[in-house]
């Protein structure tokens, strides 16, 4: 990838945290000399966006003889000489990037290297090089293992590996467990992270430890057919995608497991084969070609949830439906109202949208003014009084429409609806554009016809395309009677004003109207002067709130 291309589409994306690969081989290509510049943008890029990066170290350097491959499923250093050159790169990586990044992962998917790596192997690799982090940043967060899916029991790689840690009194270096899962069905892989949760803390870290977290550390469906990597070879579109994103995320954080998605963009392996789990469609240069479906979708749930809410953890519903639901219950801390995840989850998710209505209670809750909200595409609708009942904590819901991928039954208070000039922003401007004052600011003219932003979202215009057919027209009659000031009044969100003065020198002007007309419609001012005694001038301003 080419961290310039999407750089603009983290920050407003919503996400916190970025994996980000370190790179042995890209940073070392002269024996002894780094060239940092290519992650100094990646990192600082990333902080420049309001997104906290975490950096994995890998892979191997094939300048060094038996210093492992440079790829996926490469083998790790193995010579004296490599190991030694390894632990002075990791060394200079963390004194350069400590005052930024604290979160640390050791290689990516050792135990899917062909049997090249061994649990024991690998345990022997992350103690060194978790002791040289820690050595130059004691605090430092430490993640094991990325291994290519969730498994516990002593003879698994992840049990292999803590009974390494164990015997060699290394268990203190890790603090999370990072694995990587790609069921077909996003919903059927929470319970083995649960299972190795527990395994790994009640054997390697029982009470009164608080035991470490297992954090699902990558997993994302493709957009479209392809023939390698995970989830292939099965007819992907942006639509199914982005239900398979939505239901991952939100199934791990109904759990209370960290989670990710991969991947910001599209990626190009080798020079010729193409993983589209990008939340962004690359185009053949590696630019971004457009934001797929799932990109507003992850957009849309990262917006929600966040550190303002909290798991009901004794939530539970029942519903009119033998067909498997997922329903979950967060609470905003502030305010007590309730947020509730519904959505079909017994199968992989299908290209079709077509609503079943249940019946559906929960509880507890707290709701006065509730919603639908699709995540996937941000409709928000509300829930006619006629449709609901409360009784006590308890709320029931009556036809409600649910489908093969997230809604929201919430309050509104809950919800941060889009304002009519961030829709507008929206529906014109790519989204690295919407926070940038030069671009789509009320004083920007983008188009240069002379009508700044303010004009053309107060008059329907479009701001990216040349015209002045949108402004408004002056008018009279005859020679004698008043003038006439005709407009069409787009927002309701403005104060629209029309003025008249006979004196452009020393003006004094004269309200008309003020928000004359019905929104959506084409109004006539018509002045309270005649034009006949001399000079006369009208004006239309528009202000915010």
């Amino acid at each position: 990838t080419v961290f310039a291309a999407y750089r603009d589409w983290l920050g407003p994306l919503g996400a916190k945290r970025i994996r980000q690969q370190a790179g042995w081989a890209k940073c070392e290509k002269q024996l002894g000399v780094y060239d940092w510049a290519w992650l100094d943008e990646c990192v600082d890029g990333a902080l420049a966006q309001g997104v906290q990066p975490w950096l994995e170290t890998n892979y191997g350097n094939p300048l060094y003889p038996g210093g492992g491959g440079s790829g996926l499923g490469a083998g790790l250093p193995v010579s004296a000489t490599a190991l030694a050159a390894w632990d002075a790169w990791v060394a200079a990586l963390v004194d350069r990037y400590q005052d930024r990044v604290n979160e640390w992962e050791v290689w990516n998917e050792p135990d899917n290297s062909g049997g090249q790596v061994t649990a024991e192997a690998y345990a022997a690799f992350y103690i060194r090089t978790a002791e040289i982090i820690r050595a130059r940043q004691p605090a430092a967060r430490l993640y094991a293992l990325a291994v290519t899916g969730p498994s516990n029991g002593p003879t698994s790689y992840v049990g292999r590996f803590f009974t390494a840690l164990q015997t060699a009194g290394k268990l203190h270096l890790v603090t999370a467990v990072t694995a990587h899962a790609y069921p077909q069905n996003p919903d059927t892989s929470q319970s083995g992270f649960l299972a190795m949760r527990n395994w790994v803390n009640t054997t390697y870290y029982p009470a009164p430890s608080p035991g470490i977290e297992v954090r699902q550390g990558e997993s994302g469906a493709p957009s479209r057919f392809q023939t390698d990597f995970a989830l292939a070879n099965y007819g992907w579109t942006e639509l199914t995608q982005a239900k398979w994103n939505a239901r991952r995320l939100l199934g791990d954080l109904g759990h209370d497991i960290p989670s990710s998605i991969f991947a910001i963009i599209d990626m190009l392996y080798y020079g010729t084969v193409w993983n589209y789990k990008g939340l962004l469609a690359a185009a053949a240069d590696k630019s971004v070609d457009h934001p797929k479906d799932a990109y507003f979708a992850m957009r849309n749930i990262f917006s929600i949830f966040d550190d303002r809410l909290a798991r009901i953890t004794d939530f539970t519903s029942s519903s009119n439906t033998a067909a498997a639901l997922r329903v979950f219950g967060y609470r905003q801390t502030a305010t007590g109202k309730t947020i509730a995840t519904v959505w079909f989850s017994g199968a992989t998710p299908t290209n079709s949208n077509a609503l079943t209505p249940v019946t559906l209670t929960f509880g507890p809750a707290d709701l006065t003014d509730p919603v639908w909200v699709d995540i996937r595409d941000g409709t928000v609708r509300s829930i006619p009084a006629a449709q609901w009942s409360r009784n006590g904590d308890t709320y029931t819901f009556n036809a409600i429409p649910l489908y093969d991928s997230p809604v929201l039954i919430a309050d509104r208070s809950a919800i941060p609806l889009a304002t009519p000039l961030e829709e507008w922003k929206r529906d014109y401007f790519p989204v690295p554009d919407h926070d940038k004052p030069a671009v789509t600011g009320f004083t920007a003219d983008p188009d240069a016809d002379g009508a700044i932003n303010l004009l053309e979202y107060a008059l329907a215009g479009d701001p990216l395309q040349s015209g002045t057919g949108i402004l408004p027209v002056i008018s009279s009659v005859d020679l004698s009677s008043a003038l006439e000031l005709t407009f069409f009044r787009a927002r309701p969100d403005l104060t629209y004003v029309v003025e008249a003065t006979s004196d452009l020198v020393a003006p004094t002007w004269q309200t008309l109207a003020t928000n004359p007309g019905a929104v959506g419609a084409m109004v006539t001012v018509t002045d309270t002067a005649s034009i006949a005694a001399g000079s006369r001038f009208l004006r239309l301003r528009v202000t915010t709130p």
